[in-house]
């Protein structure tokens, strides 16, 4: 990744790179996100785990992270016969990038605050 804005503006980048700008995400979170976006039904966490051919533990910290992001929603599961589960599926994709859009909105109108402050503080 580019390690200032102007590399970053001009380098190419594809719509993944959003995600781990705006929210921070790793490659695996990124995966589980993605997976849960395109899919049909919730996942638990062992069946994200299996697709992803990663370790119970590893994908459950990943799920929390997107959780803790509101990216995706868990959900308690309970069966008839007793016990439960979670699982897990993405936030409407419009709410998303709602938020993303938001995220950005907020980052611009402080880094123009900043540019205030710079040009104010060495005008002459």
């Amino acid at each position: 990744m580019a390690s200032s804005v102007v590399e970053q503006l001009k380098s190419q980048q594809d719509c993944e790179h959003v995600l781990d700008c705006l929210y921070g995400l790793t490659g695996l979170e990124r995966d589980c996100y993605q997976i849960l976006l395109t899919a049909s039904d919730a996942y638990t966490a062992a069946e994200l785990a299996e697709t992803v051919e990663r370790d119970h533990s590893t994908v459950s910290r990943a799920l929390n992270t997107l959780e803790s992001h509101s990216l995706i929603i868990k959900t308690k599961q309970t069966y008839s016969k007793g016990g439960y589960e979670y699982v897990y599926e993405s936030r409407e994709l419009e709410s998303v990038v709602e938020e993303m859009n938001s995220l950005i909105e907020q980052w611009c109108s402080n880094v123009l605050e900043m540019v205030d402050e710079f040009n104010s503080k060495y005008q002459d």
